[in-house]
């Protein structure tokens, strides 16, 4: 059958655009699933493989509509596991599956822009220095209403990557782990691998910002100031009741080693020890700003030096 014109452009300019693929990891979300590949399908960047991996959803909901999807276009490759391996493995097999230059996840209840992919891979082509480059992102509720909107402003491409760096080993950073569903370079991506902690106790929270300083190594990591994803607030997701469930000296014990993973890598990354030591710095004032302290201690402060401290040393801990 002959292509028109307006396809023969499309699929001539396809050609020249480097591949990306996109990792899909599923869990018995067949609706989610459904819309957020849609929003993959509707890209205006055209050269894409899409690989999905359910991750042995119950039932035959997610079976049915990805062999429905997968018939109708030839960029998806799905994969259905014989038994459910865990999500950072189902993260690992669709990275591993890839075959593009760069590669990103796509949660199976996100959204994004038709632009998404787009915008990111001309700004990374522009800048080969760039390892994974995010941009910011529209935070809605199960309804699609939009919450918030994290910008990603402390690591903007214009930004001091010496300086910017620091922002992924401030701990806990309320939203730098969205860096986690950016754009990735797929070879050093592969080649730092995910190694995910178990956290502590089996609790695996706060880990994506570990990874993400470990990744900071390979290159830069950017955003671009323009809102393309939607991340998707769930009020009673996994995370959330786990994080509700733990224990007090769990946390303290999550965050504790968390920090010492920080710690061990700015110290063993390849930089200089003027680097190292900002690094450190990031990683010890964060802490002092996040540290809550027993109400009978901080009331036991005089007023007037509480209001010192307050005016003072916080000041300069911003």
């Amino acid at each position: 059958m002959k292509m028109s014109s307006m396809e023969n452009t499309d699929y001539d300019s396809s050609r020249r655009q480097p591949l990306v693929s996109v990792g899909i990891p599923t869990f018995n979300r067949p609706e989610g699933l459904s819309r957020a590949l849609e929003c993959i399908q509707k890209q205006t960047y055209k050269n894409i493989e899409i690989i999905v991996s359910d991750n042995c959803s119950p039932g035959e909901a997610v079976n049915a509509l990805m062999h429905s999807l997968a018939n109708n276009d030839r960029r998806i490759r799905y994969f259905r596991q014989k038994s459910n391996i865990g999500a950072t493995a189902n993260f690992e097999f669709v990275l591993h599956e890839s075959t593009g230059k760069y590669f990103f996840w796509a949660a199976d209840d996100d959204l994004c822009d038709a632009t998404f992919i787009q915008q990111i891979v001309e700004a990374m082509e522009e800048n080969p220095e760039v390892v994974l480059c995010a941009c910011d992102v529209k935070n809605i509720d199960d309804y699609d209403n939009l919450l918030e909107i994290s910008k990603l402003e402390s690591i903007r491409i214009s930004k001091d990557w010496k300086k910017a760096r620091r922002a992924f080993f401030q701990y806990p950073s309320p939203n730098i782990y969205h860096c986690i569903y950016g754009i990735f370079k797929a070879e050093a991506l592969k080649e730092c691998g995910l190694q995910h902690t178990n956290g502590w106790n089996g609790i695996a929270i706060y880990t994506e910002g570990v990874f993400l300083a470990r990744f900071s190594q390979w290159g830069r990591i950017v955003s671009i100031a323009e809102d393309l994803k939607s991340f998707r607030v769930h009020q009673a997701s996994e995370t959330s009741a786990a994080h509700k469930k733990m224990l007090i000296f769990d946390e303290v014990m999550l965050h504790l080693l968390n920090r010492i993973r920080l710690c061990s890598i700015a110290l063993t990354t390849d930089c200089s020890w003027t680097s190292k030591l900002s690094l450190l710095w990031a990683v010890f004032i964060s802490m002092l700003k996040n540290l809550k302290p027993p109400k009978f201690i901080v009331y036991s402060i005089p007023k007037r030096f509480r209001v010192w401290l307050k005016q003072n040393v916080l000041t300069f801990l911003r």
